[in-house]
C-alpha cells in the first residue's frame, strides 16, 4: 500500500503525514459468521482495524489494539 497523507493529519495539525493508516503494524479486522454479537457477520465485512505493535518493554507481546476508524498516532509509528 502507497504511503500518503490523510485527513486526521490536517484535522489536527500534523503535518508529517505519520498516521495509523499509513503504519505498518496496522491491519483490517474483519468479521465471522460464528460470532454471536460483536464481529458478527461475512468474513468479507470489515468491521475496524488492530495495530499490533508490541511495545519496547513487551509488556503488550501476544495482544492487539482495536480501534473502528483506523486514523490516529502513536511514538511507535512505523510508516508503510
Amino acid at each position: 500500500m502507497e504511503s500518503k497523507n490523510c485527513f486526521y493529519n490536517e484535522m489536527i495539525g500534523i503535518s508529517t503525514g505519520d498516521c495509523c493508516c499509513n503504519c505498518i503494524y496496522q491491519k483490517r479486522l474483519m468479521k465471522h459468521p460464528q460470532n454471536k454479537l460483536l464481529g458478527n457477520g461475512s468474513i468479507c465485512e470489515q468491521m475496524g482495524f488492530v495495530c499490533f505493535v508490541v511495545f519496547e518493554d513487551r509488556s503488550n507481546e501476544g495482544s492487539t489494539i482495536f480501534f473502528e476508524n483506523g486514523h490516529g498516532i502513536c511514538e511507535l509509528h512505523v510508516r508503510r
